[in-house]
């Protein structure tokens, strides 16, 4: 048994390759038009996997592309432009050469004239050259750039001779603004490119690739675990394998015994740190705020970073960098916890206890003035009771329906201080399982309540 999710690289075969539909659509079709395309978004969002499955005979297949009558060339600025004396012209015209089946260019030839040449050999194959340029964003680490490069190539790409495409973290044109080479252009290289954003999964792409893949190898995620990881990576491709890939080996490990998820959470913040802190460093003041505001506002659907701030993970990084102010600093065990959650019914045990600590409840507490235990109590009753909705299922409740399972339990012990052996026959489980899932719920609600807004009034649900 293979744990699926270990691709931190490159994905290279189609079988490993989730979702893009319609941008796989789209770029075949902008191919056959030979047109350019600039294929944009965030660090290890699947950029490059996108260009490595373009050249895939099965993926052309699926999307009626005849990949005959192409040729895709690939270069990567990011190892090029490493090396010391590196012409970018020079590259261009090497990705070209190493494909043009013993092409030797004349000696009177200049870096132009080859270029051109090339693409006309090309041309006499019966063969369009589509010219894949990974990490574009490295062109600023060439020492020496010639506008009068960028004129030949938007020359060639607009008359249709060749097709470019990019990839990059910015778009073509603000990376084209810090080059020294643009006041010097003629006209402007990056307006011949369409653009593509690549953005993070979709629910049903993150689901499909989190289920498929774990029920492919014969350990499939339950769906409680699936809306766990999602709640940890959000639906950033690589955060998500990152998460998947860890809690996979935990299931493995464990067989039939109950999972740590906390043990995961913390085996794979210590595995994304350097990606966060790049993630970070990229953006300047600016941007930092931005998304410290979307952060803390947890709105990742309307977000200009959603493939961060909708990470708990990385909600993780930020607090513990001391970027952002940290709401998990109660000093409350799982155990203690779910003692607590028993004595539910008494909120002059609830005003004593440690949950009034909570950042959110403290908060409440200070605004309503509430000096009595009684009083402090009732407040910690409803902001639990607004916790639990939001760990609750996407359909309606039913006691049978799997992503209401943490809910449910919670439920039954909240709201009518059911006995554990009531709760689980209730449920259609053996006590001794029940007793396996109890934790799992309690930090699943505890997370829910250290994540609450501070400024919102809570409001009576149950």
């Amino acid at each position: 048994m293979e744990n699926p999710f270990d691709n931190p690289t490159t994905i290279r075969t189609p079988e490993n390759f989730v979702g893009r539909e319609e941008q796989l659509k789209r770029i075949f079709g902008l191919i056959k038009n030979r047109q350019n395309i600039s294929l944009v978004g965030p660090k290890r969002i699947g950029k490059t996997s996108l260009l490595t499955c373009l050249r895939n005979t099965s993926i052309q297949q699926r999307f009626q592309f005849a990949g005959n009558g192409f040729q895709f060339l690939y270069l990567d600025l990011q190892r090029r432009s490493m090396k010391t004396h590196c012409d970018f012209f020079d590259d261009l015209i090497l990705a070209l050469r190493e494909q043009s089946q013993g092409y030797s260019a004349e000696d009177s030839f200049g870096k132009d004239d080859e270029f051109i040449a090339l693409l006309n050999g090309f041309q006499q194959r019966g063969l369009h050259p589509v010219l894949m340029i990974d990490t574009f964003d490295e062109i600023a680490r060439y020492e020496e750039l010639d506008a009068n490069v960028f004129s030949v190539l938007r020359s060639q790409g607009n008359s249709g001779q060749i097709s470019y495409i990019t990839t990059s973290v910015e778009p073509l044109g603000k990376i084209f603004n810090k080059l020294l080479v643009v006041d010097s252009m003629v006209s402007p290289f990056d307006n011949i490119f369409s653009i593509i954003r690549l953005r993070p999964f979709s629910h049903e792409e993150a689901a499909f690739l989190l289920m498929g893949f774990s029920q492919r190898e014969g350990l499939p995620f339950t769906e409680q675990e699936v809306q766990w990881v999602l709640e940890m990576a959000g639906y950033h491709p690589y955060l998500l394998q990152q998460v998947a890939a860890v809690l996979f080996e935990e299931k493995r490990a464990r067989g039939s015994e109950a999972i740590s998820f906390s043990l995961v959470r913390k085996e794979t913040q210590q595995n994304l740190l350097s990606h966060f802190e790049d993630c970070w460093h990229m953006l300047n003041a600016n941007e930092r705020q931005c998304l410290l505001e979307e952060v803390q506002r947890q709105d990742a659907g309307e977000s200009a970073y959603p493939e961060l701030s909708s990470s708990a993970l990385f909600r993780d990084y930020l607090q513990a960098t001391g970027e952002l102010k940290a709401k998990g600093s109660v000093d409350i065990s799982i155990s203690d916890f779910t003692k607590i959650l028993d004595k539910f019914d008494d909120p002059k045990v609830l005003g004593e206890s440690a949950l009034i600590t909570i950042p959110y409840i403290a908060a409440q507490i200070s605004q309503q003035r509430a000096v009595l235990p009684t009083a402090r109590g009732k407040i910690v009753q409803k902001v639990v009771k607004e916790a639990l909705e939001s760990i609750g299922g996407q359909e309606k409740r039913s006691d049978n329906a799997p992503d209401w399972l943490d809910y449910n339990i919670l439920y039954y012990i909240l709201k009518y201080d059911m006995k554990r052996n009531v709760i689980a026959g209730r449920l259609g489980m053996s006590d001794r399982h029940l007793y396996r899932l109890l934790p799992r719920a309690v930090d699943r609600l505890l997370g829910a309540m250290l994540t609450l807004e501070e400024s919102r009034e809570p409001d009576s649900v149950i």
